[in-house]
Parts: structure tokens; C-alpha cells; sequence
């Protein structure tokens, strides 16, 4: 080990005497591998050596403006005299030829050379059986499934059927592991590609600048047109190629390929040196202009040069289907992840749609947002120039007639100049919803509101990336109209769910007592217990014990044990079934109006994956709000049901605890209470003996004494759910348990377009939602692409990926964060990546961001980590598993947790952040208890196939539970 820090020491201290320099030479060391060493400095230190000349290169620019001296010079500030009545300016008689003039003056060059045939590799193909075949295996699953007789498992399996017959017809390409051409030819092509190009652009170059006469004089005057290769290729952007004479078009754009492939070439040359086979071979077969013709769409052609790509034939068909559908009408359809289509599809759609007349309206994803937003600017910028503008709305921004006529404004500009708009789904329907809301309050203002939202839907392109997600049912918007209004029952409403929460923790104390291997339930001191259902039908054992003991008891608010008999059964059978025959829930409803509280709680498991929580400024709205993944409040939204917001904050507050302020605000309220003595017993009820005799007694608290305030009492109380139910009943619920008259919705069947406007089309990686998309934009998937999704599970079913790791204890309980990183981190082959559905992650921007091991942020762009990723570990939450694009080594693994109700395209999805699934990357499951358990295993231990098997089922129970909401949306949809 000493040896090891003294050549390490050595190597450090050599390579510090050479800087500053490009790539330092390593000492002759014994044990030192020379060539991955050197290569690892030279990475380092050609960066940081690069910013330094540019750094030194400032520093003299600097230094030489400072030499010129910032004295002004001396003035004539005296008022010039006013000019006379006969002054006129001359009239302009000359104006300087533009680069379209000389075009039109000017004869083609006579001697252009042809272009030489691009140089392709194509890796032998052989039918899928001869590849490391998993099939099969697929092809025994999807047989069982079919025998399910429910209709979504039928579905469901029609469609995995023909996907997995296409995947067997199918001919894959070999995967070389190495390259076996001479290197000799790749820079023969590439020396012969930029000759020609240099003999093209001197051809070029001496027709436009050859000048005699008065043209010679202007040329003299520097009044003559800038002439380079950019300003050559910026004649291919739509609105100057159209007034290119169509002589020169043949010319500019064998210019323009000539340029191409010359990158291409060096593209080549480049993944050779750096023995990338996979990236060679798709850079190969791809000649160039394949599949669409550079004349129609040249932008496409000026797209490659930018941003240094080759336009493959897939992406090009799906492109070309994005912009004209084959059949008349919306459509979405089905891409492989990581095939290009933020990348390389949606620009191209993009630059074919932008005409001055129409504006392409990209939708987004808001986790997307920012990516979309700096990935367009630089795809569509520079050359091609096309302005990216976003336009963010929502029901909080201040509306007026000003407001609207600058919106029109903006969006008239973005017409104009050949702009694209990226926007949000909530951001389309929350200003359709606006102009409605106003209507009663300020007519005339809605009108105009309405008139914009009008045009916009004529004149907008609407193109949706990762359809699938943005079309959700469980996507809606809804805007609460009136004035609040109290609730029904209104203290009663909360007493009632706080009671039934207390018998909730008593009755599953009790079962877990009974039977401990059918649920989990996790005591954190004396907050409130954590419960995971480990065996489905435990859930209704807990419901009818629940029921028991309120028949048997009663319940606060809730005498059922005084009313009479029929009202009695009949209410707990309410509770109990999800349906009754209309008589019974009639007569129910003229008895009473209360009872749907507890069978919104008691009719389904998990109130805890329920994506809600509080959000960090509580001043704002004290209830639980939807968060749009774990930790991430959705802004603007609440729960719509008054029941289930309330019974969720009470779980919210209950496991967040009561902050300092708010127990201090307790103790201030309890001076009003009738017995505060009572009700102070009451909250140091749990645990209390670990209090001091004299904390035991409200007289002994003294308010004044800070320390012993915050450093014993607090900490005792604040997790007491007495305590949290005192500051529930009286600061939160009597504020914001409120309810409104009306409420206008829209869903994700308001986003696709109406028949006489522009079309919708739209596209993403999975497409098992199609059962659930609006009936107006349905999937049409290209039939080459039919194979994608037995592509993506025969993937996950390789040798390399069937590992599960199940995450429990000895007790077969649920790991804690810290356990369950060290399992993952204990794993061979080592897991660089999680994904949860670290060293990088993403900020509260969703911008990537890295973090060192001093703590130090940064964002990874400006990172000198963006070249060092094999350096970095990735962390990947439930939000950021789908959509997300990072270049990570070959070699990664990474660790998939899974979870309760996980639809198999979320699985698919969360997987594919790995880009070289197959070819070098991997992934391993790792599987909790309330999981494994749900899961049926084919063997002695779990593998990928029960994985892919247990998240087809989950998936079938998703569309299930979602159909009805989904046709209740249709209907809604069809009725406004």
C-alpha cells in the first residue's frame, strides 16, 4: 500500500513539473498501465490545458484594449444649427448586391466535380435465432397470458404477440466485437472527400468573387457580400432557398453534401480510433440523404452539417410520417428509446413545418422542459436560425387586455419568423380554461382571451413528444369556480377520518400481531406506523376488522350503533362494496349524506404511494397536494375530492411532523380550550414516561425557556398525532377544507386538434397506453417498427440482465435507504447507476447537475465531468426514468427498484436510460417485500422473466382501474 501512494505520489509530482501542457509523459513505473494512464491524463489536462490558452488569450485581448487609453476625446457639445427647409437627404441611388444577387448574376461554375460515392459498411445479417435468442422464453410467457379471459390481458397480449412474431421475421445485424477494415481506407476516403470538397468551394468561390469594372470598384469599396462557406450554406434555410435561382440549387447543395460527408467521413475516422464497433457500423450504413431527397428538404441536409448527425432511414420515415400521416386524421406512433427522436426527429419535423404561415407547437413533458429548451435552441439555431420561444401560463398570471395583446404579439412574431414553440400541456389548457372562467366576470376580456386560444388552434402544428405520458388519463386540468363554500358536516367531515385513522393503526397492530408475514408495518418512535401490504387479500382482512369494530363501537361522529338496524347494515355495506343496487344508495342518501370518507379510505390499499405530500412553503396551501413524482410538489394542484384531500393531509402531517412554529402555535391556541389540562394529557399520551416529571404537567412547560422547548418538549411532541390532529382540527381544515360551487375540467382528450384545424401527431417509446389515448388521436405504429416492444423485453431477458437483488432484512421487512445503498453498493459486477421508479442528479430546474465528493455542485454541462462520465455514479428518480439522455460508458450496470402498481411501460422506460442495453450495459432489479411477495417466482429464485411477467399483470390492473375514468373523460370531452 506505501509502495502504491509513493508511485502515485512520483506520477502526480512529474506530470505537475510538466504543466502547462497538452498531454505530459508518465514516469517509467513497473505496475503502471502506461496506455490507460496516459489516456486518462491526456483527457484531463487537454481540457484544462485548452482553457487555459483561452484563458491567456483574454488576458492579452485585455491588455491591449487597456493600452489604447479610455480618455475621450475632446467635443464640440455646442448645439448644431437647425437644418434649413431646402435640406433634403439624397435619395439613394445604390444599394450593396446581397449573395442572392451575385447568384442571380452569375453563371453556375462550368467545372464542378462530381461527387465521389460515399464509402458504407454493412454488418452481415442473420434471422434472430442466431443471436443470443431469448424468444422463446417470451414466446412461453405471452402463452400463458393469453389464457387470462379478461379483455385487457387479451389486449394486451395480441399486441406483444405480433410485436414478437415481427421480432422473429426480423433480420438482426451481426455485433462484431471488433473493426476489420484497414485504417488506410477510412483516411483515403476521407483525404479524396476533402479534396473535392476544396476543389468545389474554389470553383464556388471564383465564379462569385470574379469582378471587373464597376463590380470591381464595389468589390474594392468592401461593399461586396461576405462570400465563406457558412454564409454559402445559410442559403439553404426556407426562406432565402426559395429565392435561390433553381440553376445554382444543384450546385449549393452538392456544396452543402460535399460538406457532409466529409464529416461523416471524419465521423468514421473518429469511432475507429476510439474502437467504438456499435457507433462505427450505424455511422456506416447510412450513406447519407437516405430516404428523403435534399431538394425537397435541403434544412434537413444543413441540420446534419450543424449539429455534426447522419439522418438514418428509420428516423427519416418516422419523420416524414410525424409531418404527413398516411391515414387522414391525428395519430401518434411507437419509436424505440434512444432511436433519436428528441434529437433528430423533432427538429426535422420542426424545420418541414415552419413556413410563416404555421407554427409548430412542441408539447413536452415539464420535466422535459428545460432539455427541450436548450437541446432545440442549439439543434435549430446558428445556421439555420430559427427562433425557439416559450410561453408559460397558468390560472396565476395577471390577464388584462394588455396582457392578451401582447401574447398576440408574441405569438404573431414567432409565425413570422419562422419560430417554434415549445409548451407544456397545462399551459394549452389552462389558458383554454381562462377565457371560460372570465366569462360571467369580464365578458369582453374572455372574449378576446377566447378569440386568441381560437387562433392558436388554427394556426398551431401540434407535435407531442413522449405521447403516451402527456396523454395519461390521469392527466386533467380543473378550474375551481365561486366562491368557497364550507363543508358539509364540516368539523364532523375531518373528526371522523382522525378517529378512523386511530382504529386504522390499532386493527393493523393487531394483524400484524396475528400474522406478521402479510404485512409490514414500520414504528418510527412514536410517529405513525408505516404500513406496506405484503399479501393482497390482507387488505380486506384489515377493511372487515375495521368494520367490526366500528359496528361494534361506533366511531366519533359516527353513532352507527344508534341508528336503527336497516340504516345501520345498510351504510356498512355502503362502506364495505364498491357497488350497490340504486334503491339502496337512495335510500342512503336521504338518511344521510355522510360515509363516503370511509369507504374512500377503506376500498383500496396503499395510501402511501399515493403521489402526495406538502409543499415546502406551507403559507401558500396547508393541505397535501399531488407531487408529480417522490419529493416533487406539482405546482398549482390540488386534490379535487374534499375527502381524500383531507384524509391525506392527516397522513401527510402525521408522518412529516410539526415544525417548531406550528407546536409553538399550538400551545398559543391551547389557552382557548375548555380543559387545556385534558388536552395536553393528550398529547404527550405516547411515550410519555420519557418525559421529565415536571414536562408531565401543562403548569410545568414554561414557553419562555427556549432551550428546554426546543431540545426536550419539541422533539417529544411533534410526531404525537394528538398533537398533529389539534393543529389539523383547528388552524388547517376550518381554513382550507373548503369546496366550490363548480369546477370546469379538461383532460388529455382537450390536447389533440379538432378535424378542420392543424393535426396532432405524436410519438414515444412505449405505446402500452394506446388502449387509453383519446379516441381523436389514436396509435399508428410504422409496420417496420412492429417489433419494438419484444425488442426491448427479449433485451431485458439476456443472461446479463435476469439478476434481482430482493431488498429485505432477515425479518423480510423493507431496507432503510442506507441498507438497501449498501446492498446495491455490494453487488458484482459493480452498479454505477440507480434508477429509482449521487454523483449526478437533477436540481429542482431538472437540470443535471454533478456533485463531488467535497460536496461542490455544478451543473454537468460546464462540468469537467461531461468528458469523464466513467468517473461518475448516476442516480435517476422516478421522474427523471424516463426521457433523460446521458452518454454513459459501455461497460455500466445499474440497479431498477421497483414498486407497488408499476406498469410495465414505466419499467421499459426506466431501463432504457441505459442506450447500450445488449451491447455492453446492463441492469438488475431490485425488488422490495410489498413486491416479491405479489410476485410469482418460475423457479427457486426471482428473475428478470417473473419481473417482466408480474409488470405485464400490473399493467393490465393500471388500464382496468383507469378505463372508467377514461370514458367518463371521452364522455365530458364530447358533451362540451
Amino acid at each position: 500500500m506505501i509502495e502504491k501512494e509513493n508511485h502515485v505520489r512520483q506520477c502526480r509530482d512529474v506530470v505537475t513539473d510538466q504543466w502547462p501542457c497538452e498531454r505530459p509523459q508518465l514516469p517509467d513505473i513497473p505496475r503502471l498501465d502506461r496506455r490507460n494512464a496516459s489516456e486518462a491524463c491526456a483527457l484531463l489536462c487537454t481540457q484544462c490545458y485548452r482553457n487555459c490558452t483561452f484563458l491567456w488569450f483574454l488576458r492579452e485581448v485585455q491588455a491591449r484594449l487597456s493600452a489604447l487609453g479610455t480618455e475621450p476625446e475632446e467635443q464640440d457639445r455646442s448645439v448644431p444649427p437647425a437644418p434649413s427647409q431646402q435640406a433634403r437627404p439624397a435619395k439613394r441611388s445604390f444599394f450593396p448586391p446581397s449573395l442572392l444577387d451575385l447568384l442571380r448574376t452569375r453563371d453556375i461554375p462550368t467545372q464542378v466535380p462530381p461527387l465521389p460515392l460515399p464509402l458504407t459498411f454493412n454488418r452481415p445479417r442473420v434471422p434472430r435465432c442466431y443471436h443470443n435468442d431469448t424468444t422463446p422464453e417470451l414466446d412461453s410467457l405471452l402463452s400463458e397470458f393469453c389464457s387470462n379471459p379478461d379483455p385487457y390481458h387479451r389486449e394486451l397480449w395480441e399486441g406483444l404477440r405480433d410485436s414478437l412474431e415481427a421480432l422473429e421475421a426480423r433480420e438482426w445485424p451481426c455485433s462484431p466485437t471488433s473493426l476489420s477494415m484497414p485504417r488506410d481506407i477510412l483516411e483515403r476516403h476521407c483525404r479524396v472527400l476533402l479534396r473535392q470538397r476544396d476543389d468545389l468551394w474554389d470553383h464556388l468561390h471564383e465564379t462569385l468573387t470574379a469582378s471587373s469594372g464597376p463590380t470591381e470598384r464595389v468589390s474594392n469599396a468592401l461593399l461586396w457580400p461576405h462570400i465563406s462557406v457558412l454564409s454559402v450554406l445559410s442559403l439553404l434555410v426556407a426562406d432565402q432557398w426559395r429565392h435561390v435561382p433553381d440553376s445554382w440549387k444543384t450546385t449549393l447543395l452538392a456544396c452543402a453534401q460535399s460538406v457532409a460527408s466529409l464529416r461523416r467521413s471524419k465521423r468514421l475516422l473518429a469511432c475507429y480510433d476510439r474502437s467504438d464497433t456499435d457507433g462505427f457500423y450505424k455511422e456506416a450504413e447510412t450513406a447519407g440523404c437516405e430516404g428523403w431527397n435534399a431538394v425537397k428538404s435541403p434544412e434537413w441536409l444543413l441540420l446534419e452539417i450543424q449539429n455534426n448527425i447522419t439522418i438514418r432511414v428509420q428516423q427519416a420515415e418516422v419523420a416524414q410520417r410525424m409531418i404527413c400521416p398516411d391515414q387522414p386524421g391525428n395519430a401518434v406512433s411507437q419509436l424505440n428509446m434512444g432511436e433519436g427522436k428528441t434529437t433528430v426527429i423533432t427538429p426535422m419535423v420542426a424545420l418541414n413545418l415552419v413556413n410563416g404561415f404555421m407554427v409548430p407547437r412542441i408539447i413536452v413533458l415539464k420535466l422535459l422542459l428545460r432539455q427541450s429548451l436548450i437541446l432545440l435552441t442549439q439543434l435549430l439555431g446558428g445556421i439555420l436560425n430559427h427562433p425557439i420561444y416559450h410561453v408559460p401560463f397558468s390560472r396565476d398570471t395577471p390577464l388584462d387586455k394588455k396582457m392578451l395583446k401582447g401574447l398576440r404579439k408574441i405569438y404573431e412574431q414567432c409565425q413570422k419568423s419562422r419560430g417554434v414553440l415549445i409548451v407544456l400541456p397545462e399551459h394549452i389548457l389552462s389558458f383554454r380554461l381562462v377565457g371560460l372562467d372570465l366569462i360571467k366576470r369580464k365578458p369582453k376580456l374572455a372574449q378576446k382571451a377566447i378569440n386568441l386560444e381560437t387562433w392558436l388552434q388554427d394556426n398551431c402544428r401540434n407535435l407531442i413528444n413522449e405521447s403516451d405520458e402527456v396523454l395519461d388519463p390521469k392527466f386533467q386540468l380543473v378550474y375551481a369556480v365561486g366562491s368557497q363554500q364550507s363543508l358539509d358536516g364540516h368539523s364532523d367531515r375531518w373528526q371522523i377520518v382522525q378517529s378512523l385513522l386511530s382504529l386504522v393503526e390499532q386493527q393493523t397492530t393487531e394483524l400484524h400481531a396475528q400474522d406478521p408475514s402479510s404485512l409490514s408495518v414500520e414504528y418510527r418512535g412514536i410517529r405513525y406506523p408505516i404500513i406496506h401490504f405484503l399479501r393482497a387479500d390482507r387488505v380486506d382482512t384489515l377493511m372487515n376488522m375495521v368494520l367490526s369494530a366500528i359496528d361494534e363501537h361506533g366511531l366519533p361522529g359516527l353513532p352507527l350503533h344508534l341508528w336503527n338496524r336497516r340504516i345501520h347494515q345498510r351504510a356498512l355495506s355502503f362502506i364495505r362494496f364498491a357497488h350497490l343496487m340504486p334503491r339502496e344508495l337512495k335510500f342512503l342518501r336521504d338518511a344521510f349524506g355522510q360515509g363516503t370518507a370511509l369507504r374512500r379510505l377503506l376500498a383500496r390499499p396503499g395510501w402511501k404511494e399515493v403521489a402526495r405530500g406538502l409543499r415546502s412553503h406551507p403559507s401558500r396551501c396547508m393541505m397535501a397536494v399531488p407531487f408529480r413524482a417522490k419529493g416533487i410538489p406539482s405546482e398549482h394542484t390540488e386534490f379535487g375530492h374534499p375527502d381524500v384531500a383531507i384524509i391525506l393531509t392527516c397522513l401527510s402531517y402525521y408522518y412529516h411532523g410539526l415544525s417548531y412554529e406550528q407546536v409553538r402555535h399550538c400551545f398559543a391556541l391551547l389557552g382557548k380550550e375548555n380543559d387545556p389540562e385534558a388536552e395536553y394529557q393528550g398529547w404527550i399520551c405516547r411515550a410519555k414516561s420519557t418525559l421529565t416529571p415536571q414536562l408531565q404537567v401543562l403548569s410545568g412547560v414554561n414557553l419562555e425557556d427556549t432551550w428546554t422547548f426546543m431540545e426536550v418538549l419539541y422533539p417529544h411532541l411533534h410526531y404525537q398525532k394528538s398533537l398533529v390532529d389539534f393543529y389539523l382540527s383547528r388552524v388547517v381544515f376550518p381554513k382550507e377544507a373548503k369546496k366550490f360551487p363548480h369546477r370546469l375540467c379538461t383532460s388529455a382528450w382537450d390536447l389533440p386538434s379538432k378535424p378542420n384545424q392543424p393535426l396532432t401527431t405524436g410519438f414515444s417509446g412505449t405505446n402500452d397506453n394506446r388502449f387509453l389515448l383519446p379516441q381523436s388521436a389514436p396509435q399508428r405504429d410504422l409496420p417496420q417498427l412492429l417489433h419494438t416492444n419484444a425488442l426491448v423485453l427479449s433485451l431485458l431477458l439476456r443472461e446479463e440482465n435476469r439478476r434481482c437483488i430482493v431488498a429485505e432484512d432477515t425479518m423480510g421487512l423493507q431496507l432503510q435507504a442506507e441498507q438497501l445503498l449498501d446492498l446495491i453498493s455490494r453487488q458484482h459486477p459493480p452498479i454505477r447507476v440507480i434508477i429509482d421508479v449521487a454523483a449526478i442528479f437533477f436540481d429542482e430546474c431538472d437540470e443535471v447537475t454533478v456533485i463531488d465528493r467535497e460536496g461542490h455542485c455544478e451543473r454537468l454541462v460546464s462540468s469537467a465531468f461531461k468528458q469523464r462520465m466513467g468517473s461518475c455514479l448516476l442516480f435517476l428518480d422516478q421522474q427523471h426514468s424516463r426521457g433523460v439522455d446521458l452518454k454513459l460508458p459501455a461497460d455500466y450496470r445499474a440497479a431498477v427498484t421497483l414498486g407497488p402498481r408499476l406498469s410495465k411501460d414505466k419499467m421499459v422506460q426506466a431501463c432504457n436510460r441505459m442506450r447500450g442495453l445488449g451491447q455492453g450495459q446492463s441492469v438488475a432489479f431490485v425488488i422490495p417485500p410489498e413486491v416479491s411477495h405479489s410476485m410469482p417466482r418460475r423457479g427457486t429464485s426471482t428473475t428478470s422473466l417473473d419481473v417482466i411477467q408480474w409488470a405485464l399483470t400490473q399493467t393490465c390492473n393500471i388500464f382496468q382501474s383507469l378505463s372508467t375514468l377514461w370514458a367518463l373523460q371521452g364522455l365530458q370531452y364530447h358533451r362540451r
